[in-house]
């Protein structure tokens, strides 16, 4: 109940006060990050934000398939704890969107520099891949409660973030209410999936050996014809 709460004065706060023009604080943000254009950032940016769903979708597949490999119950539910994550915030974002409608700031605003306009596919707010990135980096870090993984995911799911607006597709208050949105997912999910009777799978001992050996590595790759990211994950 707190987490619908909270998000309905997101919301309320975001319509009343974000208003699309010029004046606002909302548009001066917007503008002070999309007019500072580099290739350099452009080129890290990409990369974040082609990232998002190959992340999104390997992570939850690969711990499911090790915990079913180890026969490891615990293991296997912690995958379908954090593909929950990404197919409530789906569910979420696709509802407050519909119901808001507001307009991408590329077709609202002029000079508005925009780059992978391909992956604007519906409205504005919120942002969808600043709810899914946050809802996958609070799983990860609730189970994982280590800095090694905790300051790596929560600085991909930022830059995932700032580069929606960065690329002209997202004002900075579809970021912060997707990104808190999506924390709250991944908490209110982890807390609900810790009752026994909730669980996918069940087995008498539910200790997990996966918190001790999981390494999540990102090794960023540019090249001048290629852009890209090897994603390591370790067990």
């Amino acid at each position: 109940m707190k987490m619908f709460k909270l998000v309905y004065f997101l919301l309320s706060f975001t319509l009343l006060y974000s208003q699309q023009n010029e004046s606002s604080l909302d548009v001066r943000i917007f503008r002070s990050i999309n007019n500072n254009q580099t290739s350099l950032q452009k080129n890290i940016i990409n990369i974040t934000d082609r990232t998002l769903i190959p992340i999104a979708i390997a992570t939850p597949l690969s711990i499911i398939s090790y915990g079913l490999y180890e026969k490891n119950i615990s293991t296997s539910n912690l995958g379908i704890e954090i593909a929950s994550t990404q197919i409530i915030s789906t569910i979420i974002r696709t509802v407050i969107k519909e119901t808001v409608k507001r307009p991408r700031p590329y077709l609202t605003l002029e000079n508005v520099h925009v780059s992978n306009k391909e992956s604007a596919t519906s409205y504005s707010f919120p942002s969808g891949h600043a709810m899914s990135a946050f809802a996958l980096a609070t799983s990860v870090s609730l189970n994982f409660p280590k800095k090694e993984i905790i300051i790596p995911m929560y600085l991909w799911a930022s830059m995932v973030g700032y580069g929606r607006i960065y690329f002209g597709v997202h004002y900075p208050s579809d970021i912060l209410v997707g990104a808190v949105s999506g924390s709250l997912v991944g908490y209110s999910i982890h807390k609900f999936l810790q009752n026994e009777d909730y669980k996918i799978f069940k087995e008498k001992n539910n200790s997990s050996n996966l918190g001790n050996k999981i390494e999540i590595m990102l090794h960023p790759q540019i090249y001048s014809d290629y852009q890209g990211i090897n994603l390591n994950i370790k067990f």
